[in-house]
């Protein structure tokens, strides 16, 4: 009688010990399901947010750029000075020597006159409709020509080492406003 006790007890103990240990298991499973699940969750939180950082840094790039390709030609882009917004139309291009011509119309919204403008420029050819980075060339430049205020001025630049039909683009970036003439009373 002593032995079927024994026996039992012991029986009621695995008994129970196999109920923890399952329950603590399934408890266990669920919980590592939960955290693959917030786990997949935090990596696409981190692709999103990284997506827009991605696009924040095209945008703040693109305010102090303007970049023109060959298949722009008479529509305009805008470009962030120290001073304001100038807009930049590319006109036209042409064989220049061993490069290109190219024929920028830069536009003056302020009541200001700009009576010299510095800036980087750089040009080189498309892939597959955009700027091919890899071919870009670049040189600073130096305008001491008159955009009068409110208006277009047409500037003339030379693009070495590109001919027509190689050239995909022209950028102006980091562009500062040096001088400038108000009207006098």
């Amino acid at each position: 009688m002593q032995g079927n006790r024994n026996f039992i007890s012991l029986l009621i103990l695995v008994l129970t010990a196999t109920a923890v240990v399952a329950f603590s298991c399934r408890h266990i499973w669920q919980t590592s399901s939960r955290l693959s699940a917030l786990e997949g969750k935090v990596t696409e939180v981190e692709k999103s947010v990284n997506a827009i950082q991605f696009v924040t840094a095209l945008n703040e790039k693109a305010k102090t750029e303007a970049t023109l390709t060959v298949d722009s030609r008479g529509e305009f882009a805008t470009v962030t000075t120290d001073l304001g917004v100038l807009t930049v139309s590319l006109e036209d291009i042409a064989p220049f020597a061993s490069g290109t011509r190219v024929l920028l119309k830069i536009g003056n919204p302020f009541s200001a006159n700009i009576d010299q403008l510095e800036a980087e420029l750089e040009w080189g050819k498309n892939q597959m409709g955009l700027p091919n980075e890899n071919t870009a060339r670049g040189r600073k430049i130096q305008i001491d020509e008159r955009f009068p205020a409110g208006g277009w001025a047409t500037k003339e630049l030379i693009l070495e080492g590109i001919s027509p039909a190689e050239f995909g683009f022209v950028r102006l970036k980091n562009v500062h406003v040096a001088r400038i003439s108000l009207k006098t009373p």
